[in-house]
């Protein structure tokens, strides 16, 4: 009876340890260099990109931006509440206690003002590399972020699409969209135009995601190999 309790504990704190690695690589690497990546992070990304200075009084620690911890809330709210009416309430209890943990790592863990990976590229494979085994372990322990999880598992409930092929198509839209935001007075890479600037914004976007996926998918593997060995 002790051993069911024990690992039930032991999934939580790992979930609660895999989400610091995570939100540490947003706050302290993605935000500076203005990555944007997929997923909800993508999405928080881009509003608090794109209401930089719009909430001057609110938010005056987060450049007057939405703080990524409070949006990713929001959302997260929104889809779980149409997930409750469509998937069922065991999929969201699950997903709750990942959703407050990550959020909670992302109101303690400051914004840097500068990245402490300087080289973008490099700052884009290191930062995706952590993302995919962050989540990785948070997955191995039935824990999940929310986000374009709950959207995939909403579609899928209707249409006989797959749980990846509907992630991948939502990474690909957010990253998109990062087209349209605002090129930042202060870029941290000088390039010679806006237009080139946003193309190589997008390419560390890709970068970042086939990094995390590559990383994800390894862990996943690797473990479904001790499995079939032990």
């Amino acid at each position: 009876m002790l051993r069911p309790l024990y690992r039930t504990i032991l999934s939580y704190i790992l979930i609660v340890a895999a989400f610091c690695p995570f939100a540490w690589m947003v706050n302290r690497v993605f935000i500076p260099h203005n990555v944007v990546g997929g997923g909800l992070t993508g999405i928080c990304s881009i509003i608090y990109y794109a209401t930089s200075g719009v909430f001057p009084d609110s938010f005056p620690e987060y450049r007057g931006a939405v703080p990524i911890w409070l949006s990713s809330l929001v959302i997260n709210a929104v889809l779980l509440a149409i997930a409750a009416w469509t998937v069922g309430w065991q999929f969201c209890v699950r997903t709750i206690f990942g959703v407050l943990v990550l959020a909670f790592w992302y109101r303690v863990i400051p914004i840097a003002s500068t990245p402490i990976i300087a080289d973008p590229i490099a700052a884009a494979i290191v930062g995706g590399v952590v993302f995919g085994l962050s989540l990785g372990i948070v997955m191995l322990n039935n824990g999940s972020s929310g986000g374009t999880d709950i959207i995939a598992k909403i579609v899928n409930r209707y249409r006989s699409i797959s749980l990846g092929k509907v992630m991948v198509l939502c990474d690909i839209i957010i990253i998109a969209c990062s087209w349209w935001l605002p090129i930042p007075e202060t870029a941290v890479d000088i390039v010679d135009s806006d237009t080139m600037y946003r193309l190589h914004r997008i390419l560390y976007g890709i970068t970042m995601t086939i990094s995390y996926t590559m990383a994800l998918d390894w862990l996943m593997l690797r473990k479904r190999m001790v499995r079939f060995f032990s």
